[in-house]
């Protein structure tokens, strides 16, 4: 009898958690779709929405991230030619739903209610998991299948060996198929489940590393797929890509995992002496992880460090152990739930603010951040804007960008702005095509944040003057503002 209420609160609560979730992203999810999100949508998603399977056969680039793509396709096919935002983002937010509820109701069963349910408004406001969460792009599906792969880990430290190792290998199959790099989670769960289930199971070494094989040979599986295209995926991870900084990438790294689980860290930091009560396993878990980054770290092309992005695969796992170390010490016992879940909430929020604010303050200043905590695009509006406007859109007109604007602001020039306004990065402009633009009778137009950078535009075009251009109108955030020659 005393059961069914407790399945109510925990239905209740996540019912709660899940709009906070949406809450937290609904700005983001409106917001116009962002370089990587229109790549995506127009390279891999359109062209094949009469044959989705062929985007497992095309891997020009990295940008692809397979099973996501096949799982767009599926549903553009279903929506149409409606481009709103909300609407074609809808999937990678239902698929965040997903994970939060997954922590909520199935991580209990190892946790308890009260950590899994810290667990889920941990995610739900995270800096970090939102702000990758509703994206248009594999990182929520990443993230929702690492969850998945925990969760298998779990069944497995319950006793339950067949439907862990299931839950295992459906999320180890099906990881390298999102992003080829999600096989780092391969070794630091792998030791992390060894480790656990001789600490809880009192298994043998070698009862405890064959219970994990299936993981292992899974992800291996999922990875051998490349394979079939090889030469498509040794071509595409030749570019060179990345941050030139390691040390830049762990800096990145540390201060995201301290902001995304920073109350139960401050709290764990203040009673230091108790970190004794957490587990060998637990500690030797961490210490995989970090050096399952910093192995992925030095395994980059010279001078380029993988995105800080590409270890979102790692968050899941790190998020599991958080809650395991803070529910293992006696202090947290002591603490007033409400008032942890208060303290989580109040913390997303105030990291938010700070990032927003050192976004805006970085763009005027000629920056584009973009890391866990900080996307320069995040909530962004200005192109849309512009191409809504009909300064930009009511006669023939030339409109150029900068390389972070132009694949955006095409976009919506091509979708709001009609066939008569073209729309051009200016990293694209060579000497045969100034010839080309030189004779276009249209108006000049440049999307710059101020006008010594629309002038400098204007001459890489070809478009050189002795005045400054004249600016016709700014965005409502002062970010952008576009310019007529």
């Amino acid at each position: 009898m005393g059961e069914q209420p407790k399945q109510n609160r925990t239905l209740s609560w996540l019912i709660i958690v899940i709009c906070v979730f949406i809450v937290r992203t609904f700005a983001w999810m409106v917001s116009e779709l962002w370089y990587d999100e229109v790549l995506t949508l127009q390279r891999f998603v359109l062209p094949h929405l009469e044959h989705p399977l062929e985007v497992f056969h095309d891997y020009p680039i990295a940008n692809n991230h397979i099973l996501f793509t096949w799982l767009t396709c599926l549903w553009t096919d279903i929506i149409g030619d409606n481009f709103q935002e909300l609407l074609i983002r809808l999937p990678s937010l239902l698929i965040g739903i997903a994970a939060i509820a997954i922590v909520m109701l199935h991580w209990q069963r190892h946790l308890g209610r009260l950590w899994a349910g810290f667990g889920g408004i941990l995610l739900a406001i995270s800096p970090v998991f939102t702000a990758y969460a509703y994206q248009l792009r594999g990182y929520s599906l990443t993230m929702l299948l690492g969850i998945i792969a925990i969760s298998g880990l779990i069944e497995l430290l319950d006793g339950h060996m067949r439907t862990g190792q299931t839950l295992l290998c459906i999320s180890g199959l099906l990881l390298p198929l999102v992003i080829p790099t999600n096989l780092m989670l391969l070794p630091p769960l792998a030791i992390a489940g060894v480790l656990l289930l001789k600490e809880t199971r009192h298994a043998s070494w070698r009862t405890a590393m064959f219970a994990m094989l299936p993981w292992c040979i899974a992800c291996l599986l999922g990875a051998c797929y490349y394979l079939t295209i090889w030469e498509q995926f040794r071509r595409a991870t030749a570019e060179p890509d990345g941050w030139t900084s390691m040390m830049q990438v762990s800096g990145n790294l540390l201060l995201a995992l301290f902001a995304h689980g920073a109350i139960l860290i401050t709290c764990m930091l203040f009673h230091w002496r108790e970190c004794r009560s957490i587990s060998r396993a637990l500690w030797l878990s961490w210490a995989a992880i970090a050096l399952t980054a910093l192995a992925a770290m030095l395994a980059g092309r010279s001078g380029h460090t993988p995105f800080p992005r590409v270890f979102l695969v790692l968050l899941p796992q790190a998020t599991f152990l958080l809650l395991k170390c803070a529910s293992a010490m006696p202090s947290f016992v002591k603490f007033n739930s409400s008032f942890l879940v208060a303290a989580i909430v109040v913390n997303g929020i105030i990291w938010e603010r700070i990032a927003e604010g050192l976004t805006d303050y970085q763009l005027k200043h000629g920056h584009f951040p973009d890391n866990l905590l900080q996307q320069y695009y995040r909530g962004s509006e200005d192109l849309r804007e512009i191409a809504q406007n009909k300064q930009t859109n009511s006669s023939a007109a030339l409109v150029l960008f900068d390389p972070y604007d132009e694949m955006s602001g095409g976009f919506y020039i091509r979708v709001m702005g009609g066939p008569e306004v073209q729309a051009i990065g200016v990293n694209f402009i060579n000497d045969e095509l100034k010839e080309k633009l030189a004779n276009l009778p249209v108006r000049k137009l440049a999307v710059a944040r101020n006008a010594e950078q629309a002038n400098d535009f204007f001459k890489r075009a070809g478009f050189p003057s002795a005045g400054m251009p004249k600016e016709l109108f700014q965005t409502a955030s002062g970010r952008r503002a576009v310019f007529q020659r």
